[in-house]
């Protein structure tokens, strides 16, 4: 891309800096394929906790406003989400990076009802006439298959009061993680939304690298899940699945669960509980993995990935996507996960790299496992090729920012152009 075609973007996630965040793991994994199109500069911010210092920021991000805790119905864990944001921060920021951002990709603007992207719109260049001169891009990313009455009531209660339609207004464009994300949001507010998926890093997530030979000494068959420790995830359902095929005779397997966050402790706490109550060997809690590491004897998540003989995403609901099912498919592992609308919609085309069962079932979970341990390794291998296919073809970081560029950024500031 020509120097004249350079696009500067200010990106702010609506979500405090969280290692097992989706949007947050979005937004930093899409900065250098969004600025290698562009040529231009990317910008993250994030809110700030307390305990958040400069050391945990990525490569271009900077803190910009604070945290704000919000409970969900579906979740036992605080969305750390932005409060309020004061527009002289956003122009002292834009001045410290010498920036005038040609577009501003908010994600998550509907978090705290808009409070944060209120602060940040009243902060970004306008012309003389009050007019807001970066395109403006909102991009929602949650989904949900069953939504609570309170949510819903809490929902429509602050659309009826006004203030997040005129935010939601501003923007030139609304973007969704899926089909999952169109379907939850367009019963609250109806516009057109254009589908920008989650991006993978097929070049480093590949089937063809070292792997975790102790998993593989004793000839048990690895189940693994990596994920933030949350109930919606469903972990206590795979542990009883789990438990259902131990107990049905299978001593020849093996489970490993990687992932946790800061907020979810306690949860963990409890599926260890969980463990011990109902007696089932061979579980191994890893904690979070760190993606890569350049020592062949530590365990890492791209090693677990391509180690493991079958993948499991339990979630019962509340994914638009689901980040580490595509991660694992992409190494070539087969992935057993739910039939919830946001995974049909991501992975419903990967033939059969995939096997669907329903969520809320440990006993067709433990089905759908045992379908994939039973398969040769060279079936498997096979299966977990043809899924690799799919989000290669779907979901590699180059397709999603060309898409992204092309299709959205570009758009916009011709328009703003006309």
């Amino acid at each position: 891309m020509e120097r004249r075609d350079r696009i500067d973007v200010l990106m702010p996630v609506q979500y405090a800096l969280e290692e097992t965040g989706g949007v947050q793991r979005w937004a930093i994994e899409a900065k250098p394929y969004i600025e290698a199109k562009t040529g231009g500069k990317v910008v993250l911010t994030f809110p700030k906790k307390k305990t958040d210092n400069e050391s945990r920021l990525p490569p271009g991000g900077h803190f910009l406003g604070e945290v704000f805790r919000i409970p969900f119905g579906y979740s036992d864990t605080n969305y750390q989400a932005s409060g309020r944001i004061k527009s002289e921060d956003v122009r002292r920021l834009l001045s410290l990076e010498a920036i005038k951002p040609h577009i501003v990709h908010v994600q998550e603007p509907i978090a705290l009802p808009g409070i944060g992207a209120n602060g940040l719109i009243n902060g970004l260049p306008r012309t003389e006439d009050g007019k807001i001169i970066p395109g403006l891009v909102a991009h929602v990313h949650s989904a949900k298959d069953h939504i609570e009455f309170w949510t819903r009531f809490g929902t429509r209660f602050i659309i009826a009061l006004g203030y997040h339609p005129r935010i939601m207004r501003k923007f030139d464009r609304t973007l969704a993680a899926s089909q999952a994300t169109v379907d939850t949001w367009s019963r609250f507010w109806p516009v057109d939304y254009d589908i920008i998926p989650n991006g993978i890093n097929t070049d480093e997530l590949t089937p063809d690298g070292p792997i975790i030979e102790n998993w593989k000494k004793d000839g048990k068959k690895t189940i693994f899940f990596a994920g933030r420790h949350d109930r919606r995830k469903g972990i206590e359902d795979l542990l009883l699945a789990y438990c259902f095929l131990r107990k049905s005779g299978r001593d020849d397997v093996q489970l490993k669960i990687a992932g946790g966050g800061s907020t979810t402790e306690r949860i963990t706490e409890e599926l260890k509980k969980m463990v011990m109550d109902l007696n089932i060997p061979d579980v191994e809690f890893l904690g979070k993995l760190p993606r890569a590491e350049d020592d062949p004897d530590k365990i890492d998540l791209i090693k677990a990935y391509r180690t493991a003989d079958v993948f499991v995403g339990p979630s019962r609901d509340g994914e638009a996507f689901n980040r580490t099912d595509a991660e694992a498919l992409s190494c070539g592992t087969m992935i057993v996960t739910t039939s919830i609308s946001g995974h049909k919609s991501a992975f419903g085309e990967a033939k059969g790299g995939v096997v669907f069962v329903k969520p809320n079932d440990p006993s067709d979970l433990a089905i759908g496992m045992q379908t994939v341990l039973d398969l040769s390794e060279e079936d498997r291998k096979r299966l977990g090729r043809e899924g690799r296919k799919h989000i290669v073809g779907n979901y590699a970081w180059p397709i999603v920012a060309d898409k992204l560029v092309k299709n959205v950024y570009q758009e916009i500031i011709a328009s703003k152009k006309r």
